[in-house]
């Protein structure tokens, strides 16, 4: 009896380990399409820099160039190559889930006010992407220590060199 409790305990958790591996991986799909349409929004903005005058052109040249570098620094922290966790190792706080929370935060309120032309609402579309990005990254980092803390075990911190 005590042999196919644990069989059965064994098996369940194999179940839900599983579930929580596709659950990352969707996360992990989801934050990569906002970090592709944040290097978009800063295209459209480098796009339509045309008509503005030297100062708001400057400054939009420099919001888009961060919108374009900090796109692609998300699609490189969803995913996990040998290339790109070398680019990773400069910024850590993106192999956490509470680390990547903050990031998308952070860029939430960077994208907040921006518009691109005749779409004027763009900035604060992507700012909702991001937030909820950041909104499933929390969620993950809860889940994980809710886990460790129902199972006993310790939370080991990846540090990668």
């Amino acid at each position: 009896m005590l042999t196919r409790d644990r069989t059965m305990a064994a098996g369940e958790e194999r179940t839900s380990v599983k579930a929580c591996r596709t659950i990352e991986i969707i996360v992990r799909v989801i934050c990569f399409i906002i970090g592709i349409l944040l290097i978009v929004l800063g295209c459209f903005m480098f796009a339509s820099v045309g008509g503005a005058s030297v100062d708001a052109g400057f400054q939009i040249c420099v919001q888009a160039f961060y919108c374009v570098v900090f796109g692609i620094l998300c699609c490189f922290a969803e995913i996990r190559h040998e290339k790109t966790i070398c680019l990773i190792k400069w910024v850590l706080f993106l192999n956490a889930y509470l680390g990547r929370c903050i990031f998308y935060v952070f860029l939430g309120i960077i994208v907040f006010p921006l518009g691109v032309g005749a779409i004027p609402y763009l900035g604060k579309i992507m700012a909702a992407l991001l937030w909820a990005a950041a909104g499933l990254n929390l969620i993950m980092w809860i889940g994980r220590r809710c886990a460790h803390v129902e199972t006993g075990k310790k939370m080991d911190v990846v540090v990668v060199v």
